[in-house]
């Protein structure tokens, strides 16, 4: 089973569909698997929280694998909050972790919005400092294209300065995969 968390970044059905990093990343797997989005735009942490119930329930013990992917932050940073975020999300995953989910985490993509990227940088180094709250990590922030803090101004692969467009989903599904893959028990 896979599952994807976040904002409308994460979002299958505001994404394109299968031109949405989830899907593409889903579909390389070669793992015949249920396949669930919960993603709803304009989430936060504290959002996820009040759908855990939901997700929790889709997890199932008969399954060897119960992959739960989240990319978050877009709609939390920003004002020097990137501790209080880390930490919130680092509650989230453990309670999912609890729960018997493989959680792999997405660090956060950048946005044009002013000061936003002080808090991603701080925030996505607290991330990779700490794996005791996730199985796998999918290191958008380093991709040439897609994770540096100039990257949101290039249009072709951020329209908005935010979200990324189909080319620049293209990009962040293997990225995905590579990490959804490197959970799983085959």
């Amino acid at each position: 089973m896979l599952a994807f968390e976040g904002d409308s970044i994460t979002d299958f059905n505001v994404n394109g569909g299968r031109n949405g990093y989830p899907w593409l990343a889903y579909s390389r797997t070669g793992v015949s698997t249920f396949f669930y989005d919960f993603a709803v735009s304009g989430s936060g942490v504290a959002t996820m929280v009040t759908r855990a119930s939901l997700i929790d329930a889709k997890y199932d013990p008969g399954k060897t694998n119960n992959v739960l992917f989240i990319l978050i932050g877009a709609n939390n940073l920003g004002g020097g909050n990137a501790v209080s975020f880390v930490a919130s999300l680092k509650t989230y995953c453990q309670a999912r972790q609890a729960v018997g989910w493989k959680v792999v985490i997405a660090t956060i993509l950048p946005r044009t919005l002013a000061g936003f990227n002080v808090d991603r940088n701080v925030a996505n180094s607290l991330i990779v400092a700490d794996p005791s709250f996730y199985d796998g990590l999918a290191r958008f922030d380093l991709d040439a294209a897609m994770g540096c803090d100039a990257c949101a101004a290039n249009t072709t692969y951020y329209p908005d300065g935010t979200h990324p467009s189909a080319a620049g989903h293209a990009i962040l599904g293997p990225i995905a995969n590579a990490a959804i893959y490197a959970v799983l028990n085959l």
